[in-house]
């Protein structure tokens, strides 16, 4: 906790009011000590806002809002009761909140009785006890999250702490009384609709506590998740040890053994986390065919407002519990598919390792200086490109976005600058989003990879980069972007290049492929000009203009260079021996440039008199002209 937060004391003036109930706060304080109390409440509830909320859990912030808001609601209250002239408090709160809150009031009277008395008290069907239980099924106090929830927000949670043991002594009493004598005589014209919502709560509550506890207990949840963290570190381990095998520092054999011990361990687990969803969504089959059965009944009774509203708030809190039961099996189920992939990784990083072994992976060989150079251009352009601001697709909106200027643009260096000769390093840039507190909205990252330590030794590289390397450098940025909600844009550059299976797993095919909504992935080959990316992944190819580092110039340059080849001109002649000529399309696809680029550039060639642009069918083409044919020829350019 930031020692500028000192929860217990922020919070210990509401909690003073809280463990007043509304009588003796009327009772024991004077008008003057009421409003002083106020004031400190207030004081404290701003302070925690500003210096403590951002500092504990979203939940613990709910309660702890709830705890400010009904210590104010109960004093408020005391002032309206007792006519006291402050307009300025009590219109702060609702009648309905007065309502609620003077009636839970009433119903202190339970604390002091056990559930068997509760249960006389109904079956004599009189007294102050009868009454209150009546009331507090007719006024649905037994749904407050329905009933109450919208209308007072963080008051609910303030609610559910203080009166949550009378509400469950009220509804356990009524419960037990149907279970031995049957169903309130009062209620009788609606028997069927009270029985269900009675077992449906019974089953409810079964999943939530049973079920739960089977899985902490019988299938040991606390030790998996342990298993998992200790199999990250083993994975990390591992493949420190193949960087080594490739090094020829030890043997291949003891790097395979000690894989395959990890891939059955990660057999193990994702057996044991499919068990785990399938648990979960047994469970969320029998509620949802409970719910299925009150939503059948609901019709029936369509025209009882008491049986519809307690059916409505019973299929509510059944799909509650059913939507935190999806979530939860989700999980699961999102970490089998996390360790299948890190197994398929592993093994293919095998692959990688054996290929280099046997000298079947090399990627350009490039010297340390231009290594330096190409890693230059790569952040000036993409600064260039981007640096001023750009639209592109955000993936979590389905939506086009502009982001007009950055909130910050700056270096990260994957090493030490200062004792390295060249580090793996990024340029990114953020924007962000938020009055009070500012959080990341949208990222784009351009990194540029290298091997420092090879660089370091022989002054150049052809290593390519490997799939473990890929991951481990995009795999803490997705995790973040996941858990804090923002959208990074990510650009992998490596003057080396990217072995096969590092491409396979960024553009997949077959359904595989890289694909997020808060993580899109391209690789950027800078000798090549080549960038590989999921074309099944919409964002990818939304924003792919976003991130091409050669300018419109450069690649009109490209495609005049080339069809002045003599490679472009034996083609022509292929397709049309008498008078020479090539479809745009066709060079688009050749070169992979866009179809503007190339029809600009055709009209450029055509200015400069080296041919015309025509109508070829429904498709555009350059004709060559007889001047230009003799001076490829005579060039002897092959392209």
């Amino acid at each position: 906790m930031d020692p500028v937060c000192d929860l217990d004391s922020v919070v210990k003036p509401a909690e003073i009011v809280v463990r007043e109930d509304l009588e003796s706060l009327r009772r024991m304080f004077s008008e003057e000590e009421r409003i002083e109390l106020w004031n400190r409440v207030r004081s404290a509830y701003k302070r925690y806002i500003m210096e403590c909320s951002i500092e504990v859990s979203e939940e613990i912030d709910k309660l702890i809002r709830g705890k400010f808001r009904l210590a104010q609601l109960l004093l408020a209250t005391t002032f309206k009761l007792n006519q006291e002239n402050h307009e300025e408090i009590t219109g702060l709160f609702k009648d309905e909140e007065y309502g609620i809150l003077m009636d839970f009031e009433e119903f202190k009277i339970f604390d002091r009785l056990s559930v068997d008395d509760i249960v006389e008290f109904i079956r004599r069907r009189e007294g102050k006890v009868y009454e209150l239980v009546m009331k507090y099924y007719r006024q649905q106090y037994n749904i407050l999250e329905k009933k109450w929830g919208p209308l007072m927000g963080d008051l609910l949670y303030g609610f559910n702490v203080k009166y949550r043991a009378r509400r469950r002594k009220i509804e356990e009493a009524v419960v037990e009384y149907i279970r031995r004598y049957g169903l309130l005589e009062t209620v009788s014209e609606i028997e069927e609709a009270v029985k269900k919502v009675v077992e449906a709560g019974d089953l409810r509550r079964r999943i939530e506590e049973e079920v739960r506890e089977k899985l902490l207990r019988e299938m040991g949840v606390e030790r998996l998740r342990e298993r998992l963290r200790v199999l990250e570190e083993e994975r990390d381990r591992l493949y420190k040890l193949l960087e080594r095998v490739e090094e020829k520092a030890v043997g291949y054999e003891e790097a395979r053994d000690r894989s395959r011990r990890l891939e059955e361990e990660y057999s193990r687990l994702v057996s044991k986390l499919t068990r785990l969803e399938e648990e979960l969504m047994n469970a969320y089959k029998l509620l949802s065919e409970k719910e299925q059965e009150l939503a059948r009944l609901k019709t029936v009774y369509e025209k009882n407002a008491g049986a519809r509203e307690a059916l409505e708030a019973e299929i509510e809190a059944l799909r509650k519990t059913m939507e935190e039961l999806e979530r939860e099996a989700e999980n699961y189920k999102r970490a089998a598919e996390t360790l299948e992939e890190e197994k398929r990784i592993l093994l293919e990083r095998l692959e990688e390792v054996r290929d280099s072994l046997e000298g079947r992976s090399e990627g350009h060989l490039v010297s340390i200086d231009e290594a330096r150079a190409i890693g230059e251009s790569f952040f000036a352009r993409i600064r260039y490109r981007i640096g001023d601001g750009i639209e592109l697709y955000d993936p979590r909106s389905g939506r086009r976005v502009r982001v007009k200027e950055w909130s910050n643009i700056y270096r990260v260096y994957y090493g030490d600058p200062e004792k390295d000769p060249i580090v793996s390093q990024a340029l990114v840039f953020t924007r962000e989003k938020g009055v009070l507190f500012r959080k990341k909205d949208i990222l784009v990252y351009a990194i540029q990879l290298v091997h420092s330590n090879r660089f370091s030794e022989n002054g150049f590289d052809n290593k390519p980069v490997s799939l473990a390397e890929l991951v481990d450098t995009i795999k803490p940025i997705h995790e973040e972007a996941v858990e804090q909600g923002y959208y990074a844009l990510l650009v992998v550059s490596s003057p080396t290049g990217f072995t096969g299976k590092t491409i396979e797993f960024v553009i997949g095919g077959a359904g595989k492929g890289f694909v997020s909504k808060n993580l899109t992935l391209y690789l950027l080959d800078p000798v090549t000009n080549k960038i590989y990316y999921n074309h099944g992944d919409p964002a990818a190819v939304e924003n792919y203009e976003v991130v091409k580092i050669i300018l419109p110039r450069e690649e009109i340059n490209r495609v005049v260079e080339y069809m002045l080849s003599r490679e472009a001109l034996l083609e022509a002649m292929k397709y049309s021996p008498a008078e020479p000529m090539l479809h745009a399309k066709w060079v688009a696809g050749k070169l992979g440039i866009g179809l503007d680029i190339v029809r600009n550039a055709f009209q450029e060639l055509e200015e400069k008199g080296y041919g015309k642009v025509v109508a070829a069918g429904k498709e555009i083409g350059f004709k060559y002209s007889g001047e230009a044919i003799e001076e490829i020829m005579a060039s002897g350019v092959e392209g």
